[in-house]
């Protein structure tokens, strides 16, 4: 009897703790309303704010000279992956979530970026390819009065091989800044000095790359495809054979039978890193060319002069192949 009455007390005093504890326990989570909070996307806009001003450029080369410039006052974005050329580039939904965010963006122009031309129509934009004083291989230079037709199709768009373009294309940034309404004064009173110091730098890395190339500056090379009429025009170089209009079609029986008339054993042929495919490589094997790897986008490069300084030193190896 004693027994069935201890097993009663037992079950109500367990009975008991779990009621207890179900009332008056602290949930082990917190409310649904408290977690959503938690997920807001308040932070995202606070990190915008931050930013500031953005300065988007299209490609690395322009990336480069910007940052340059004041890429420690504003933000300066690239568009393009450094190591993808704009030739066969399409955008992605982010990339165009890049576009609507910038403030302006600096761009070459159609001939290069054609992909670029209506996604930013409805944007503040820097065509540093259509400044005035930009160098062209045949010696026009773009006046005011545009005696030729706005955009030259066939025009070699590589401007910022010719550090002299590399000048102007700062210039050119610099001036469409100061004129922007939503650039910070504190930014403005700093560009003037930014760009007299980007110009000094760029007139003294020219002379010594000049001097660097005396020896075999009239020595021809070979070109995978025609992208270096500016570095030529910059350094007064000698001439080149290009191998291919198109650098992803094979060039054709009269072309091929034109190279072999021209072209001499142990010659160097440049390629850049983003074509040094298998047609690239066949075409130097079949006219017996030392193929050498450049890089006219400076996509390892950390600054501009660093850019072009690489873009030299390439070449000076080509060139003491040939000799």
């Amino acid at each position: 009897m004693k027994a069935i009455v201890t097993l009663l007390v037992l079950s109500l005093l367990a009975t008991a703790f779990i009621i207890f504890n179900s009332v008056f326990s602290t949930p082990t989570t917190q409310p649904s309303d408290y977690q959503e909070d938690k997920l807001s996307p308040a932070n995202d806009e606070n990190m915008e704010e931050k930013e500031g001003f953005v300065l988007l450029t299209s490609i690395q080369p322009l990336y480069l000279i910007a940052n340059d410039l004041i890429g420690d006052l504003i933000t300066v974005e690239r568009l393009l992956p450094a190591t993808t050329s704009p030739h066969s580039f399409q955008l992605a939904v982010s990339d165009r979530k890049k576009v609507d965010h910038a403030n302006v963006i600096a761009w070459v122009g159609p001939e290069l970026e054609a992909f670029l031309e209506k996604v930013i129509a409805h944007k503040q934009t820097i065509e540093v390819g259509e400044a005035k004083n930009i160098e062209w291989p045949d010696g026009d230079h773009l006046e005011d009065d545009h005696a030729f037709d706005h955009h030259h199709h066939g025009r070699d768009m590589h401007i910022w091989l010719n550090p002299t373009n590399g000048i102007v294309i700062a210039k050119q940034l610099t001036q469409s800044l100061l004129n922007h309404p939503q650039l910070p004064e504190s930014v403005k009173s700093q560009m003037p000095q930014r760009l007299e110091g980007f110009i000094h730098r760029a007139t003294e890395m020219t002379q010594n790359l000049n001097l660097s190339l005396q020896s075999n500056r009239d020595t021809s090379f070979v070109v995978y495809h025609d992208a270096y009429q500016h570095l030529q025009l910059g350094f007064q170089l000698g001439g080149y054979i290009e191998l291919t209009e198109s650098p992803e079609i094979r060039p054709s029986a009269k072309k091929i039978y034109e190279l072999k008339q021209s072209l001499k054993n142990g010659q160097c042929l440049l390629v850049e890193n983003y074509y040094n495919t298998p047609l690239a490589q066949q075409l130097a094997n079949e006219f017996s060319l030392n193929a050498i790897s450049i890089d006219p986008l400076g996509a390892e490069s950390e600054s501009y002069f660093q850019l072009i300084e690489q873009m030299i030193s390439q070449l000076r190896s080509c060139l003491n192949f040939a000799q």
